[in-house]
């Protein structure tokens, strides 16, 4: 003859601080969708920034891209994608400075030598460029992680959850 079992059923509210905390491990775990980086990576590519790959460090993100476009193109495009406040734009404007000064500081014959130049303050754009990207990455997965933005996710999906906060 078959056996019945019953088995009781809590919403995140319902449980003990120690049961919402392994409810939030679960959620850690199975969750958060894998797809969370493709927004920022797409947003990269708006202004001319393919971040080509990201990994962690000790809960520390790191980020690797190259320019898609040259360094006056990607300044032109985050001022016109991104507000004066976001870091990228402030970047953007103290890169797009030097390149000015730059090219005020070399005289008519000295073309290889601001080429040069140029091509090495593309070069740490890029890299700086890179790591605000990096930076909101982190702060995106921080985001993610956080109890409180888990809580309201769980409890909007109505998941249940055992005495102990294991997901029934």
């Amino acid at each position: 003859m078959p056996r019945q079992k019953i088995t009781h059923v809590y919403t995140f509210d319902e449980l003990s601080e120690k049961a919402r905390a392994r409810a939030r491990d679960w959620y850690r775990t199975w969750g958060i969708d894998s797809d969370w980086r493709e927004s920022i990576y797409d947003d990269a590519e708006r202004i001319g920034l393919k971040i080509t790959g990201c990994s962690w460090d000790y809960n520390h993100v790191n980020a690797t891209g190259r320019l898609l476009m040259s360094m006056d193109t990607v300044i032109d495009l985050i001022r016109k994608e991104h507000g004066k406040d976001y870091e990228t734009t402030k970047l953007a404007e103290q890169f797009a400075k030097q390149r000015q000064k730059l090219t005020s500081e070399f005289e008519h014959g000295e073309e290889d030598e601001l080429r040069d130049a140029m091509d090495r303050l593309e070069a740490s754009f890029e890299e700086h460029l890179v790591e605000e990207y990096a930076a909101l990455l982190q702060k995106e997965y921080e985001y993610l992680n956080s109890d409180e933005y888990i809580d309201e996710v769980i409890s909007t999906n109505d998941y249940e959850f055992s005495e102990d906060g294991s997901r029934v």
